[in-house]
């Protein structure tokens, strides 16, 4: 076997569409990874800015081309330099991965897709219903494959509390989730195009997360919601905390509270049932989850609890690659289930507007 060979073939060779936080950060720690078992090479690094793009580019070797748009603000300009870095390069290349700010995230996918090139762009889908139709519509009619990277859609610890309900819950009484996401103004993630996001605004970038990991648990869609979305911080520029009330297809129903405007992180999502219940909380400082199962045995509580570390990006780009060999994509990583979630998130803003239950839009293809 050739030493840039792994025991499944060649390389899948990968152009990364952009060079921001998440890119040169979770991205980057897992493609090193994979690029050292030589189960992908990165052929490619554009990004609006050529420093950016030098310096990620320089991580991966002294051989990735490095492609930029030096600098321009301009939508048509940046687009059509992407476009055009895949088109030259296009020998060289067997997929995509976009990781960009939000706005960009919709077009750009819609440009790789048209491209035929098969492509794994960072969740949400889009900013809402009808540019993820589109977009979904588009991808339809092309050969490549299209993925979203929707890490809590793989991380162990939702498909674990998911194996564990029937025994550790019984009948399902209800779901609670709690998520207090603190951004504050200037830092890592409070400055820049988050700050003035159209659409579904904050709520879209880091709510999908939250509704991915309840279906995951639960195993079932939600249907039906009902919500007030409030604006709690002048830094973003629409509603930034979510009360709410969820029906699943299965007939479950529970609450939802979320919030990027406090000051203090928690995050916990709990299933409630006739037997026991099974908690999944966020742990600092040891990054990761706790599993937790309770039940009420001859009079005394059973606890068990479980450490688990994160996993979701490294298992959903493992995901993405064996897709790209074997030709069929993972379903967890199709476009379907990012609506879903987009949607359950327009659906909280409809609800709030009109003070109604407002049913959550199915995406079918045609």
């Amino acid at each position: 076997m050739a030493s840039n060979e792994s025991e499944a073939g060649p390389p899948i060779r990968l152009a990364l569409l952009g060079a921001g936080i998440f890119a040169s950060s979770r991205h980057k720690s897992c493609l090193l990874t994979l690029q050292e078992r030589s189960v992908v090479s990165i052929t490619l690094v554009w990004s609006r800015s050529q420093l950016s793009a030098e310096n990620l580019a320089s991580q991966y070797g002294p051989d990735v081309i490095i492609a930029h748009a030096a600098s321009s603000n301009d939508p048509d300009v940046l687009l059509n330099s992407a476009r055009d870095a895949l088109r030259e390069n296009r020998s060289e290349i067997d997929a995509v991965i976009i990781a960009l700010p939000i706005p960009q995230l919709c077009p750009y996918t819609q440009m790789v897709v048209k491209e035929g090139i098969h492509v794994l762009a960072e969740k949400p889908l889009a900013t809402d219903v009808e540019s993820a139709k589109q977009l979904l519509s588009e991808a339809a009619m092309s050969k490549a494959m299209h993925a979203v990277a929707e890490n809590y859609r793989f991380e162990r610890v939702f498909r674990k509390a998911h194996d564990m309900l029937e025994e550790s819950c019984g009948e399902l009484i209800a779901v609670q989730l709690t998520a207090q996401t603190p951004i504050p103004p200037g830092s890592r993630y409070g400055r820049g195009w988050r700050l003035d996001l159209s659409g579904t605004g904050i709520l879209g970038d880091g709510m999908v997360h939250h509704i991915a990991g309840m279906r995951v648990v639960i195993g079932a869609d939600i249907n039906r919601v009902c919500a007030v979305c409030t604006q709690k911080t002048k830094a973003f520029s629409g509603p930034d905390t979510v009360n709410g009330v969820v029906q699943f297809s299965n007939g479950l129903s529970g609450s939802v509270f979320a919030t990027y405007a406090g000051n203090t992180f928690s995050w916990e999502l709990r299933v409630v049932g006739t037997t026991g219940d099974i908690i999944v909380q966020r742990t600092f400082p040891q990054p990761g989850y706790k599993l937790s199962a309770v039940r009420k045995v001859e009079g005394e509580n059973e606890v068990f609890e479980e450490q688990i570390s994160f996993s979701g990006v490294e298992a959903e780009f493992d995901a993405f690659v064996q897709s790209c060999r074997d030709g069929n994509l993972h379903p967890s990583l199709g476009g379907q289930e990012a609506f879903n979630e987009v949607a359950t998130v327009c659906a909280f803003l409809a609800s709030s507007e009109s003070q109604e239950w407002v049913d959550v839009e199915r995406w079918a293809a045609e």
